[in-house]
């Protein structure tokens, strides 16, 4: 493990200074520090995680702790279970270990700056993880494209139909710039039908750290205000899409009103099937954390992880590396989700 403080050893008159190089203050690290290449030490990435109460993060937990296994370096997995706090405590507790690196996809995109800072100027490489935190400095990001992937959420219902009252249903806005960019890709799929007359959006909710209950109440509402005219909902995950599916069931709309939603749990596989669902969102978690890990360890070891793009969290143009989702409907959910070993025919048929 890297040594982040200066050290003296005195013995029979022997001294002996380890100084690792940390980044200054405008953010640019000291080249001619020590990398993990100069020594046959293993390396230790922090991961911190924003939760395991959805299936998502499950999913990402085990690919990055399968793709470590392989990679044959250690991660020491936090998972804060939406607690701004306590991914902050967790993230500083990392850093004191001493980690060669932290990976980390923020709760609240906002909160996590000055720890991430710290953790750079103590020599730390920081690597963003799927959702961009603002105003820190970063080494890398691995990351969906998030315009990219509102676009695509909305695409789905968007060909199903393109007029009518339009609800959309967005993360928590803690989650900060990612799920302005989401929310951005879904309105510019629907542009074009607003400015003709043919879409309104009645109702345009943020739920609080992305519960489905929270969906499920303002979709109660929205139905009650409109006299139960909805013609569509864009829901930025299944989580929400889920609640949304609940209200509109309860007046007898599910199946009748499409509904969209991100990151293809089972739960939303079966909806889809059953046809109370139109879409989701399939981000490779294998992929994701395989490329981010990869990446990692290339910053780590002092070599160039080859990230030709830029995207900007208010600090500096940070070097990222961009994946493609992909739009799962009763179409194609054998081959992507089935087929690629997410989940079994019987888990998402029943049979």
């Amino acid at each position: 493990m890297k040594k982040r403080f200066l050290n003296v050893l005195l013995s029979m008159g022997l001294v002996m200074v380890t100084l690792v190089g940390c980044g200054n203050s405008n953010g640019v690290r000291d080249n001619t520090a020590e990398t993990k290449s100069d020594s046959n030490d293993k390396i230790i990435v922090g991961v911190a995680l924003p939760t395991a109460q959805e299936e998502r993060w499950v999913r990402d937990k085990e690919a990055i702790e399968a793709a470590a296994e392989e990679m044959g370096i250690e991660v020491l997995v936090q998972v804060a279970n939406n607690d701004s706090d306590k991914q902050y405590s967790q993230i500083e507790n990392l850093v004191a270990q001493g980690v060669d690196a932290i990976m980390f996809t923020p709760v609240d995109t906002g909160a996590v700056s000055n720890v991430i800072q710290n953790a750079h100027d103590e020599g730390i490489i920081v690597v963003n993880y799927d959702r961009m935190p603002s105003d820190c400095y970063l080494d890398a990001a691995v990351k969906y494209d998030d315009v990219r992937n509102g676009e695509l959420i909305a695409s789905a219902v968007a060909k199903t139909v393109s007029e009518g009252n339009y609800v959309i249903l967005n993360g928590d806005k803690s989650s900060g710039a990612s799920v302005v960019m989401l929310h951005d890709g879904m309105v510019s799929q629907i542009q074009n039908y607003i400015d003709a007359g043919d879409v309104t959006i009645v109702a345009d909710q943020y739920c609080k750290e992305w519960k489905a209950e929270e969906a499920m109440a303002y979709m109660e509402n929205i139905l009650s205000e409109n006299k139960n005219q909805i013609s569509a909902v864009l829901a930025m995950n299944d989580g929400i899409a889920s609640g949304a599916i609940r209200a509109l069931d309860a007046q007898g709309l599910a199946g009748k009103v499409p509904v969209s939603g991100m990151d293809a749990e089972l739960s939303a596989a079966q909806r889809i099937i059953a046809g109370t669902q139109t879409s989701t969102l399939f981000k490779d978690t294998k992929e994701l954390a395989k490329l981010a890990l990869q990446t990692t360890v290339a910053l780590v070891k002092g070599e160039d992880p080859g990230l030709t793009d830029t995207e900007n969290n208010g600090y500096m143009d940070v070097p990222i590396r961009g994946l493609d989702a992909i739009v799962v409907t009763k179409d194609n959910l054998d081959e992507i989700l089935i087929d690629g070993g997410y989940m079994t025919h019987e888990e998402v048929y029943g049979n």
